[in-house]
């Protein structure tokens, strides 16, 4: 299993619905994790995480303690998230304000934590702290190799990132 968000182009299945959606954006707009889908006009274009049954065809479950979904099947993705175990390296200091990469270790993935607030959007946690997307320079990965662009990473979750870096 591993942690995963719709993101934009994907095509989701959801609970009572033959018919699969295409995925416009996510939206932090909302009272619980919503997506807009692609839907003739007049129709509702937000899909709520909790609805989503299958992503690209791959069947998830929506965890609502991470507001992630666990994928129950391979998910190919251009860019994946970290996942637990992996080894970060995120944007710190040094005592003195030079800047120093750090590294640690993943906890766990997870979006809209009251604690961190919404406009933080997608952090992965250790046992500490919380890092949003943009902190993450490097990914390690537990399991299989992956090459890591943190420019391309964050295009690719660019809905996810917290509300500061849009601008």
């Amino acid at each position: 299993m591993a942690f995963v968000v719709p993101v934009a182009g994907d095509s989701i299945k959801v609970v009572d619905n033959e018919t699969p959606f295409k995925v416009t954006s996510y939206s932090n707009m909302k009272p619980e994790p919503a997506v807009y889908v692609d839907v003739p006009k007049g129709e509702n274009n937000v899909v709520y995480f909790y609805d989503i049954e299958e992503i690209n065809g791959v069947r998830v479950e929506y965890n609502r303690s991470a507001k992630l979904f666990d994928t129950l099947g391979l998910l190919k993705r251009k860019q994946n998230l970290p996942q637990p175990g992996d080894e970060i390296s995120v944007a710190g200091q040094t005592p003195d304000g030079s800047p120093e990469d750090q590294k640690t270790v993943v906890k766990n993935v997870k979006l809209h934590n009251k604690l961190e607030g919404i406009s933080r959007g997608l952090v992965v946690c250790d046992v500490n702290t919380c890092y949003d997307l943009t902190q993450i320079k490097q990914i390690d990965r537990k399991t299989g190799t992956e090459k890591f662009d943190s420019a391309k990473f964050q295009k690719y979750y660019f809905d996810y990132l917290p509300y500061s870096s849009k601008k």
